[in-house]
C-alpha cells in the first residue's frame, strides 16, 4: 500500500465521518450555532433559528456527500489490489472524490443559505 493510497483512506474517511456527523446533528438540530462542523454563513449564523432550518435542509446533501467519501475511500483501498493499473485507478478516484466533495459540500451550504434566507423572508412577512 503506498503512501497515497493511505492518504486517499484515511482522508475520504475523515471526511466521511464530518459529512456525516453534520448530516446527524443537522437531521436533528443539536448541532450548536457556530459549532466548528457546522456550515458556516452571516445568514445561517444570525440567529438559531436560521442556523437549525439550514442544517435541517442540508442534511440530505450531506449525507450524500458522507456515502460518496466512503465510497471513495473504499474504492482507494482497493485500488492498491490491482497492480500497476491501481495507481491510474487511485489518481482518478483521488480527482473525482476531492471535486464531488467539495461540490456537495458547496451544494449543501448554499441548500442552508437559501433555506434560511426563504424561513427569515417568511417571519418578516408574517410579522
Amino acid at each position: 500500500m503506498t503512501t497515497l493510497t493511505l492518504t486517499g483512506v484515511i482522508g475520504f474517511a475523515v471526511i466521511a465521518c464530518v459529512f456525516g456527523l453534520v448530516a446527524l446533528k443537522g437531521r436533528a438540530g443539536t448541532l450548536a450555532r457556530g459549532s466548528g462542523l457546522g456550515l458556516h454563513s452571516a445568514v445561517l449564523e444570525s440567529s438559531d433559528d436560521a442556523w437549525n432550518t439550514g442544517h435541517e435542509a442540508a442534511w440530505p446533501i450531506m449525507a450524500m456527500a458522507c456515502v460518496v467519501a466512503v465510497f471513495h475511500a473504499v474504492g482507494c483501498g482497493l485500488a492498491s489490489l490491482m497492480g500497476n493499473d491501481g495507481e491510474a485507478f487511485l489518481h482518478v478516484l483521488l480527482i473525482s472524490g476531492i471535486i464531488v466533495s467539495l461540490a456537495l459540500g458547496a451544494l449543501a451550504r448554499a441548500a442552508a443559505i437559501n433555506v434560511a434566507k426563504r424561513q427569515a423572508e417568511s417571519d418578516q412577512a408574517e410579522s
